[in-house]
């Protein structure tokens, strides 16, 4: 019941938020965009490699450099984008990039899927292969852009940040965002974006935000990694459901928040973010990375 109870006091504090949010941002990194990704670089901070025939697949990874540091001690602020393109017209399906952590049953013909991926510091390089369809031989070798630590989360150890490099009033976001099909029509295109948004305050006190939107052409099931805590959300057709917090209503938008405080140093890693249809059948995988206090649980349980 304690979870509860703290859940319902931080979504009483939601709609005071974006104006507290507003006036103390001094500073504020934003995390990769679904609607660029896949665009041109700049040559003079971005990188790319690429490669593939396009009978049927051409793969593409990208790195942004998006803000570098400003203070000693602040790390990069870096966004990694996976491409797939299937150039012919017919769909391809069970399209498996495991070393960019990229799923997806089906990908329609004449379609380039993007998945872009915020993260903290410098690059490093990792290879693995592609694989499609219901053969499990390698179809393409890849070699693509990753943290230079790797990818933080899993058995490996979350990152914490150094407090002292941030200032009062920067927030930082990181999350990611995921396009996925129900079938090979291009009409059953459905998204999934997550944020995990840290603010620097005052008094060595971090605010910790969560938010997942979401549309689809048929109700999904949506399981979030939030760091040590598996979220699992489900779309019925009019409220999302995030558990293991009780249920919160919302609009059209079909938006989670929610909220918290401590004073824990913040840390970061890197969790798979999995899109279902209504009969558990998986439809993608991706990579989002999140915020979280250094010490203790983020979503409270019932």
């Amino acid at each position: 019941m304690a979870g509860r109870s703290l859940l319902w006091v931080t979504c009483s504090l939601i709609v005071v938020v974006p104006f507290l949010l507003a006036v103390a941002t001094g500073s504020a990194f934003h995390a990769c965009n679904l609607q660029t990704c896949g665009g041109s670089i700049d040559v003079k901070t971005d990188t790319e490699i690429f490669g593939g025939n396009g009978q049927p697949l051409k793969w593409r990874s990208v790195n942004r450099l998006e803000h570098g540091p400003r203070s000693p001690g602040e790390p990069e602020y870096r966004c990694y984008e996976r491409e797939i393109k299937n150039e012919p017209k017919s769909a391809v399906t069970d399209v498996v990039w495991q070393v960019a952590n990229f799923y997806r049953r089906i990908i329609p013909g004449e379609t380039t899927e993007c998945e872009p991926t915020p993260a903290l510091g410098s690059s490093a390089q990792k290879d693995g292969p592609i694989v499609y369809g219901a053969t499990s031989t390698p179809a393409y070798q890849t070699r693509i852009w990753v943290p230079q630590e790797g990818w933080p989360g899993g058995s490996a150890r979350y990152h914490i940040l150094d407090p002292s490099a941030f200032v009062s009033g920067t927030k930082l976001e990181l999350g990611g965002s995921i396009r996925f099909y129900s079938s090979a029509d291009k009409g059953s295109v459905g998204t999934v974006r997550v944020t995990s948004t840290v603010d620097v305050l005052a008094g060595s006190e971090f605010r910790y935000t969560y938010k997942v939107e979401g549309k689809a052409a048929e109700p999904i099931q949506v399981q979030w990694g939030v760091l040590k805590d598996a979220a699992e959300l489900r779309d019925s057709g009019r409220d999302f459901v995030l558990s293991p917090t009780v249920p919160l209503r919302m609009g059209k938008e079909r938006t989670v928040l929610f909220v918290l405080s401590s004073k824990t140093s913040p840390k970061w890693g890197a969790g798979t973010i999995v899109i279902k249809d209504q009969k558990g059948g998986i439809l993608a995988k991706g990579m989002v990375t999140s915020f979280g206090p250094s010490t203790g649980s983020i979503v409270e349980p019932e």
